[in-house]
């Protein structure tokens, strides 16, 4: 190996492995991150969830679609051919985009110990869960690994200490917005099919029972003044079709399907305000509400519940709820009914999204991230 870095100095070549890069809503970010460095991405050839999207291409870097075995499978999947990669782009500093505790994360921190290089990993894990061997073990084997864990909430952060890891610990968000595809513009209500009269509040998301797509649907059975447009497709769309039945409310609840990710921005702009009345279970809880930020960059005001994280992605731009509460969720929606209401959250969520969550600012956040990673793990070897 040659033209190693030395303590001081930064990481100039960083390889990233993730398959949530698959999607092509992620390229902003990563070009970004492809200014500051000799940037590689390795992802799945084939990933099940991002069928329907666009696939990433990255200006500036470099991307290789690697086989993987059993894709999809967040916990077991394997990349075929990963160690030879890592050899030919020879990283000094490798960013594991995924749970510590998966097999492709195990496998990835060890070929990066025998390059030698810095192990930078991420969690989303917000609740102490217990594994199922051999789990423990490879998150553990990561643990053990990695300079730096970045986690993508404060929860998952206290989440990853309890659960033994005694590295860095960064909180970023995995993935910021990117502020040119979600933008203001001219109203799509027509072309979504949707009724022009009434205040559109619309979800986006999977339908499952954790999203409480529920409660938003008694709630809108109070507020006669408003419509529910769902997006998003799931197990539950029977149960919720007929919960509008019984509730006299179908002819106000609007079912649209799933959308890629491209193609989001075009719903948003058809609607008065977004809503995300999630709902914490025994073994989850919201840990971020990624829609919410793409809406608030729109300039649509949003409605969400207390569950964990999105009170604190939302701060002081948007309506919050107490979780699970039809009567309050109906409070919040009532809210949006006004236009001076909506125009001025609307303002706020734009201002705050600018300001904490634009793509610019958490690629600049990861790359010193990175950079501290770095200097640690070459001052930990000196």
């Amino acid at each position: 190996m040659t033209d190693r870095p030395g303590p001081g100095r930064l990481p100039r070549r960083v390889t990233v492995l993730s398959f949530a890069m698959t999607a092509g809503s992620t390229a902003g970010q990563a070009a970004q991150l492809a200014r500051r460095c000799e940037l590689t991405i390795l992802r799945p050839a084939r990933w099940p969830w991002y069928a329907n999207e666009p696939r990433l291409a990255v200006e500036g870097a470099q991307v290789i679609d690697l086989p993987v075995s059993f894709p999809g499978h967040h916990h077991f999947h394997l990349y075929r051919g990963l160690s030879s990669a890592l050899r030919r782009t020879a990283p000094d500093l490798l960013y594991i985009d995924q749970e510590p505790w998966t097999v492709s994360s195990a496998h990835a921190a060890y070929l990066a110990a025998r390059i030698p290089c810095p192990v930078v990993g991420f969690t989303w894990q917000n609740i102490m869960k217990r594994y199922p061997p051999p789990f423990p073990a490879l998150e553990r084997s990561v643990h053990r690994r990695a300079t730096m864990i970045i986690a993508g909430n404060e929860d998952a952060a206290e989440v990853l200490r309890r659960r033994g890891y005694r590295g860095l610990v960064r909180v970023i968000p995995q993935f910021g917005v990117d502020l040119d595809l979600f933008r203001p513009g001219s109203p799509t209500r027509a072309e979504l099919g949707l009724p022009p009269d009434g205040v559109a509040i619309g979800f986006i998301g999977r339908l499952v029972a954790e999203k409480g797509i529920d409660t938003a649907i008694r709630a809108i059975a109070g507020v006669p003044e408003a419509r529910l447009v769902l997006v998003g497709v799931g197990p539950l769309e029977n149960a919720l079709r007929a919960l509008a039945d019984e509730l006299a409310v179908a002819d106000r609840i609007h079912f649209l399907g799933g959308y890629p990710s491209d193609k989001v921005s075009t719903v948003l702009r058809g609607l008065d305000g977004l809503i995300l009345p999630s709902r914490t279970t025994r073994r989850w809880k919201e840990q971020f509400g990624r829609v919410l930020i793409e809406a608030m960059a729109a300039e649509v005001p949003v409605i969400g519940s207390n569950s964990a994280e999105i009170p604190n992605v939302i701060g002081a731009a948007g309506l919050v709820f107490e979780e699970g509460s039809v009567e309050d969720c109906a409070r919040a929606i009532r809210g949006l009914l006004n236009p001076d209401a909506r125009r001025g959250l609307a303002v706020r969520g734009a201002d705050r999204v600018r300001a904490c969550y634009d793509q610019a600012i958490i690629a600049q956040r990861f790359w010193e991230a990175w950079r501290q990673a770095f200097e640690a793990w070459h001052s930990s070897r000196s």
